[in-house]
């Protein structure tokens, strides 16, 4: 909306774009990514072998 004109931006007591982003974001910077897991593997952990009876 900015981009738009609808909103002005005067930086103020917020801070700039980027210190409002940064600050966000950081409790999430403790966290990666999950390792790839291949489709057989993720097979074999996921299928529940029949019963046996």
């Amino acid at each position: 909306m900015r981009g738009g004109g609808v909103l002005e931006y005067s930086g103020g007591e917020l801070g700039s774009d980027q210190l409002r982003y940064e600050r966000r974001f950081a409790p999430f910077s403790v966290f990666s990514t999950p390792p790839v897991v291949r489709y057989g593997q993720f097979i074999a952990m996921t299928t529940v072998p029949p019963h046996i009876t």
